[in-house]
């Protein structure tokens, strides 16, 4: 619940900063600021719970363990600027419509490939259906709404 809460606010607070009135921030300069503050802030956590098995692990097996770590980096960065630009182009509420059809498909193929379809419950197969009903009609609803026209600002010459 609390790691839901807190993408939803990081997508929320991505999204008000790159479209802020004071100036705009591409995902790549989100990723940039983003990255050290939360390097800082998880780097406790780690060392509490990761401490013993990653030295372990560097002790046995030190190029695998930093080809793992860096390659783990590279994924995280990757996955940042994807997430902040489609956090950009969708909106916030678009970007997390997106994340939960993309979790059903992956769920319904993963089921389909491996032959669990079968013992799918109804409620599933509600769930699958809802969740692409709904993205169709947010979508749809996105894509048809009207657009506020830009207000025609005051010409100083026309006063009197």
């Amino acid at each position: 619940l609390a790691s839901t809460v807190m993408q939803s606010i990081q997508m929320s607070l991505s999204g008000r900063i790159m479209s802020g009135r004071s100036g705009k921030l591409d995902s790549f300069q989100m990723t940039f600021y983003t990255g050290p503050v939360a390097f800082i802030v998880l780097m406790p956590f780690a060392l509490v719970a990761e401490f013993n098995i990653f030295f372990e692990s560097l002790a046995l097996r030190p190029t695998a363990t930093i080809g793992f770590l860096l390659g783990s980096c590279c994924v995280a960065v990757v996955y940042n600027v994807v997430l902040f630009q489609s956090v950009r182009t969708l909106s916030s509420v678009g970007t997390a419509i997106l994340g939960n059809v993309k979790i059903v498909c992956l769920l319904f193929l993963s089921s389909l490939l491996l032959g669990e379809l079968s013992s799918w419950s109804a409620n599933q197969y509600l769930g699958c259906f809802l969740t692409f009903i709904s993205a169709g009609v947010y979508s749809y609803l996105k894509a048809t709404a009207s657009k506020p026209q830009p207000l025609m600002p005051a010409d100083p010459a026309t006063k009197s």
